[in-house]
């Protein structure tokens, strides 16, 4: 049985989904894999340094530990076809949202891309139309199709990967990977 992951703040849900997704396929106990993984992103509950090429950059040195797995980060492209036709792992995929309010086109587009939250992959049903996902905060939660697509690519950044033996793993592309290594330099100066 898979006990539900459960953010520690209300800002960590992306240091929670890998370290639930990895607890999972390498079945080390989650507060372990938490710990290790907060020690190498450095984290201090600042959003900024919770994006895709942080993700990859942290899963990859922590796999560095379990070579015989041969596990890699890869990015999921086309989203859209891999995750709605039910390709995707179970509990391998970590998916970036963007809750989308009501509001104007530009309003929604502004707040989406501040609103955000990853989740970990749950199921999905292809008969109903239904994504679920393990929503971070002890909960599962279930979202039709259309609804779902639209928190994946209403704003920036578009991001679901998946921690897998993948015979070509995509990584992110070099923009992203700059943006984090400039978040990660500045972070470093503030904090000392």
């Amino acid at each position: 049985m898979i006990i539900p992951p459960k953010m520690k703040t209300k800002k960590d849900c992306g240091l929670t989904a890998m370290a639930f997704s990895l607890s999972t396929i390498l079945d080390v106990p989650y507060e372990q894999v938490y710990e290790d993984l907060k020690a190498i992103m450095e984290y201090n509950d600042v959003d900024f340094d919770d994006n895709p090429a942080e993700h990859e950059r942290v899963i990859t040195e922590y796999l560095k530990a379990f070579p015989e797995k041969n596990l890699k980060y890869s990015l999921i492209e086309p989203i859209a076809e891999q995750l709605f036709t039910g390709k995707l792992a179970n509990n391998k995929t970590i998916l970036l949202v963007h809750h989308v309010p009501n509001y104007s086109p530009f309003l929604t587009l502004l707040f989406a891309m501040v609103n955000q939250h990853w989740c970990v992959l749950h199921s999905v049903h292809t008969e109903s139309r239904q994504v679920v996902v393990w929503w971070l905060d002890g909960s599962i939660k279930s979202f039709p199709f259309d609804i779902f697509s639209k928190m994946l690519t209403y704003a920036t950044p578009q991001c679901v990967y998946t921690i897998s033996e993948s015979p070509k793993p995509i990584s992110n592309p070099w923009y992203s990977k700059l943006y984090s290594f400039i978040v990660n330099i500045i972070l470093k100066i503030f904090r000392k």
